[in-house]
């Protein structure tokens, strides 16, 4: 498998995990509560899915990218 293969395979993975995440929200009656678990949770699937996401962005060339680089969107004025 292909290193881009194997980061699109990570991906899906990591996107699969998130949507569940969200579809399983904290509950909790005290909001701050509430807060707290939803960062807890989801934070974590979120930081992971773009290491996966800034990883293929250096390997998929400018021209098959159909969004933003976040390097580009660093730069936008």
């Amino acid at each position: 498998m292909t290193k881009i293969a194997k980061l699109i395979s990570d991906l899906q993975a990591n996107i699969d995990n998130l949507r569940n995440r969200i579809a399983n929200p904290a509950v909790d009656d005290d909001a701050v509560v509430c807060a707290r678990k939803s960062a807890t949770n989801l934070i974590p699937a979120m930081l992971q899915l773009r290491e996966v996401v800034d990883e293929l962005e250096t390997l998929v060339p400018d021209d098959l990218w159909p969004v933003p680089k976040y390097r580009e969107l660093l730069t936008v004025h």
